[in-house]
């Protein structure tokens, strides 16, 4: 079997597999897309540490046009990723880092969209859940 067909075969066996949820813990610390982006590429065993593969993958013909947009967050000319192109992204690197925080951010439920109160009041919250399973355990 030669090199590109090895590939393929690879690659249809990721492409086919459903991706996994990520941590919420971890997505929701995501201030922007490109941040989720970026969480997507780093938590993929296969791409975390080549950019150049992945922008292959993805059908870019350079790995510059990808960094663009992952860094686009940073520049003063936002560039945003076709949904399509974010499904495959999430696809090729095996979890849903990118509909994960779309959901969060519909919500209002990243750590960026929360005013003091908020955050205050939700701070309460986590600590009266980890009282409330102290007690469920010595009960």
């Amino acid at each position: 079997m030669n090199e590109l067909s090895q590939k393929e075969m690879m690659l249809a066996a990721i492409v086919f597999s459903e991706p996994k949820e990520l941590d919420w813990s971890l997505v929701k610390l995501c201030k922007t897309e490109q941040e989720a982006m970026r969480l997507c590429i780093r938590k993929s065993p296969r791409y975390c540490s080549s950019q150049r593969d992945l922008s292959i993958d993805l059908g870019f013909k350079s790995s510059s046009a990808l960094n663009s947009i992952l860094s686009s967050d940073y520049a003063k000319r936002v560039r945003n990723m076709s949904r399509t192109m974010q499904i495959k992204l999430q696809r090729l690197c095996g979890n849903k880092a990118l509909d994960q925080w779309a959901e969060m951010y519909s919500k209002g439920l990243l750590i960026s969209q929360r005013s003091d109160t908020q955050e205050t009041i939700y701070a309460l919250k986590e600590q009266l859940i980890e009282q409330i399973a102290l007690l469920n355990k010595v009960g």
